[in-house]
């Protein structure tokens, strides 16, 4: 037996690496990106780590993160322009 075979009948190496190495769950991301565009975000590192905490809590990508909070932004945004018109409307 030479010295670098232990266990398995592997070099060393391979085990120490195929311990070390975890295979994470898929996440969750976007099932195209057809229709979909591109652009950079700049986050501020203490905004970046919690939001690279979150994805691995929550199993999403960044992209997914990202996306969802948008939606929730633009969802916020619309039904506040709805109320503001609205109001306005009402005391013509």
């Amino acid at each position: 037996m030479g010295a670098r075979k232990i266990l398995n009948e592997r070099p060393v190496t391979d085990n120490i690496v195929s311990t070390m190495t975890v295979r994470r769950p898929r996440l969750k991301e976007a099932e195209s990106r057809e229709g979909m565009r591109s652009f950079n975000v700049w986050l501020p590192k203490e905004i970046h780590r919690a939001l690279t905490q979150a994805r691995a809590e929550e199993g999403v990508s960044l992209n997914e993160a990202i996306r969802l909070a948008v939606r929730a932004w633009i969802t916020r945004r619309k039904a506040a322009r709805r109320r503001s018109n609205s109001s306005g409307r009402q005391q013509r």
